[in-house]
């Protein structure tokens, strides 16, 4: 009896790896049929923010100037009607998080519920940066198990952007897939939402956890919880730092 049921569970556990891409929705929320958004909606980018971490210009860019005709009521949006003028450098710190709290309170009907999830001190928000760069490393892997340890819950922020310049859309997604099936702790919920979404939640959640990129980044910048953490995968310059210093807890 206990060898019929044994084989029924390593049946059912390799039927779920099997069929996991059906289970595992991820979507694109920033396809366009506009030639000249290479980038899709990828704000990081938009937002210039390897201009903390990669020697980028701050100088406004045409994709920009395209972008937020396309992606109208987004944060990139929002951001925009703030400036005052055209050839003001990009970013400006202050105006993207009050773009973002523009965002929430004009879509509290589909982020009230995740912001009051996420405004509990035993809840870790972790942004997960896979999909154009590979699977995920090892060495988060651990930090997250480090971490999860001490909360109640864990809940992944990851997803695809239509940025296809350094890798295809069905690739990112296998990264993806195959990096959330490292994650093997009970108490992780994956969220797959848009990253207008994702900026929400890392704005006003009380702990995260950073990874790396341009998105890690805008998360340091609107990070207002109490536990901001980070690692040495997280990129940044000595003008970040300044600015995010009493905030970040390197692990």
């Amino acid at each position: 009896m206990i060898s019929i049921l044994l084989l029924l569970l390593f049946y059912f556990i390799f039927l779920f790896y099997i069929l996991r891409d059906f289970f595992i929705d991820i979507k694109i929320y920033d396809k366009t049929d506009n030639p000249n958004i290479i980038t899709g909606y990828n704000i990081g980018d938009l937002l210039n923010m390897p201009y903390y971490f990669n020697g980028w210009s701050n100088n406004p860019s045409k994709i920009y100037d395209d972008s937020i005709k396309i992606y109208k009521d987004t944060i990139l949006y929002y951001y925009s009607t703030l400036r005052t003028d055209e050839n003001e450098p990009i970013p400006n710190l202050g105006k993207i998080i009050l773009a973002t709290d523009i965002y929430i309170d004009n879509n509290t009907h589909k982020l009230n519920d995740i912001i009051n999830k996420v405004n509990n001190l035993n809840v870790l928000c972790i942004h997960l940066r896979s999909g154009d760069k590979g699977i995920v490393e090892d060495y988060f892997i651990d930090k997250i198990n480090y971490l999860s340890s001490k909360y109640s819950k864990i809940i992944i922020l990851t997803g695809v952007h239509s940025d296809t310049r350094e890798e295809t859309i069905e690739n990112s997604k296998n990264n993806i897939i195959q990096s959330i099936d490292k994650l093997n702790n009970n108490n992780i919920e994956i969220n797959l939402e848009d990253a207008d979404t994702h900026l929400s939640i890392m704005h006003r959640c009380k702990n995260l956890l950073l990874h790396k990129g341009g998105f890690s980044v805008l998360g340091s910048i609107l990070s207002t919880g109490d536990n901001l953490y980070a690692t040495n995968l997280f990129q940044y310059n000595q003008e970040l730092l300044d600015n995010i210093n009493s905030k970040v807890q390197f692990i």
